[in-house]
């Protein structure tokens, strides 16, 4: 748990030079990813195969940032 933080840290200071008002629709990619990585597991067919998709919704529709993986 501590490593995923802390690359998801790693990927926002990447991005410190670049206005971050808002994401792009889809999110930011590599926390999607990072993030179905840790609910499925690395080593889950499922990943491994490519079916994984994630959602990232905005702050302050009423999901206050919460992310959806299927």
């Amino acid at each position: 748990m501590i490593s995923v933080i802390i690359d998801v840290w790693l990927v926002n200071v990447s991005f410190r030079s670049r206005v971050k008002e808002y994401l792009p629709i889809v999110g930011l990619a590599d926390f999607n990813k990072l993030s179905a990585k840790l609910i499925f597991g690395a080593d889950n067919p499922t990943m491994q195969s490519g079916a994984v998709a994630t959602v990232q919704c905005l702050s302050g529709t009423g999901s206050r940032g919460s992310r959806l993986s299927f």
